[in-house]
């Protein structure tokens, strides 16, 4: 009879941890679509509103150069199009002063200002939520004033109270992106899943590499992980 009962509890320790472990590769499995279908590259209509946008804030800081200012209309100007702390930036960089106003000056090094973007296939626009990257690859260049190695130039917004707003603009030599990349399973092997494993190790790594997760999915996860130990 002791036999019988220890052998029945291994059963059902093993049928416990089987499940653990098939719930986890759900669950990594479920977010992994969850990414990939998230972050997107927009195309047609939806992509041209948005090139539409990025060209109207690339003729707002250009129109600075065509005339003195005064500092407050340059700030509505660009208000528009950019958040406050992108705008402090620029103006702290390109902003000069000319009698008792200001002025942006034309320069081949233009600093927090859009990228001299194709607008066509070469440029792409990724949007995941609330969140956009408008990116462009830019060949090596040797000749003329302006020399620089390959390189990406992107601009990233964020959807506001007050619209669509540029709160980044930047260059760096990997391609841009919102997310990290997709989690390798590998990744999950050393979770080490055992009676001890308690569910907030279980969702660690998955945290750590997504911002933002179903909580309602890991709530009645929680559950059914509870109950499964407790029996």
């Amino acid at each position: 009879m002791v036999v019988q009962m220890v052998e029945k509890e291994e059963r059902m320790s093993t049928l416990k941890h089987n499940f653990l472990g098939f719930s986890l590769l759900l669950l990594i499995t479920i977010f992994s679509f969850s990414h990939e279908a998230a972050a997107k590259e927009l195309k047609s209509n939806s992509k041209a509103e948005i090139l539409n946008h990025i060209q109207d804030a690339f003729q707002a800081q250009t129109s600075l150069t065509e005339k003195p200012r005064s500092l407050h209309e340059i700030k509505q100007i660009l208000s528009t199009h950019f958040e406050h702390k992108l705008i402090k930036k620029y103006m702290d960089e390109n902003v000069h002063p000319i009698k008792d106003q200001f002025i942006v000056y034309g320069t081949d090094f233009p600093v927090y200002t859009i990228p001299f973007f194709s607008y066509d296939e070469n440029t792409k626009v990724i949007e995941e939520g609330n969140q956009r990257i408008i990116f462009e690859f830019f060949q090596a260049a040797s000749d003329g004033p302006v020399e620089y190695e390959d390189h990406y130039e992107f601009v990233k917004m964020h959807k506001t109270n007050k619209g669509w707003k540029i709160y980044s603009i930047d260059s760096q030599t990997q391609k841009p992106e919102i997310m990290k990349d997709t989690i390798k399973s590998e990744e999950y092997t050393s979770l080490n899943i055992s009676k001890n494993t308690s569910f907030q190790s279980m969702t660690q790594a998955l945290q750590n590499d997504y911002s933002i997760l179903n909580q309602s999915f890991i709530n009645q996860s929680k559950v059914l992980f509870l109950s499964l130990m407790n029996k």
